[in-house]
């Protein structure tokens, strides 16, 4: 399921579009290493989730 990263930097609003849920868990984490305001994560289907569902569904990956 792909996934879609939505947050604003220093240099204006930034979207990423990651294929899997470890893949945007990584992307997240190399966001906020740098100051950015909210960082909104939304599913396949434009469903908002949070940190916790995301790193299920990493889990939910490496069992596949």
């Amino acid at each position: 399921m792909p996934f879609t990263i939505e947050t604003v930097g220093a240099s204006g609003p930034l979207v990423f579009t990651c294929s899997t849920a470890a893949e945007t868990l990584n992307k997240i984490l190399e966001l906020e290493q740098h100051p950015h305001a909210l960082i909104t994560v939304r599913d396949g289907n434009g469903r908002s989730i949070n940190i916790e569902e995301l790193t299920a569904l990493c889990k939910d990956e490496t069992i596949r």
